[in-house]
């Protein structure tokens, strides 16, 4: 079984943000409820020269700082 109250910083890798939430967000909340500092990459990103309009980066950024705050991630 994984001991939560042993090792280091735990960092998990979201292909797109919310991957993080239905593939381990049990384990973050657990993680982070036992002291252990957690982390957040996305691997994706919305680019504006990429097609995608500003109030949609700006939602998603919104939503990504929102799920940030909620998990407690050191860094995103």
């Amino acid at each position: 079984m994984f001991d939560l109250d042993k090792g280091g910083p735990i960092l998990v890798v979201a292909p797109h943000p919310d991957d993080e939430t239905l593939g381990a967000g049990g384990l973050l909340l657990r993680a982070a409820a036992a002291g252990r500092e957690i982390h957040w990459l996305i691997v994706t990103a919305m680019r504006a020269k990429d097609g995608w309009p500003a109030d949609k980066m700006a939602r998603r950024e919104k939503e990504i700082e929102a799920v940030a705050q909620d998990f407690g991630f050191a860094a995103v």
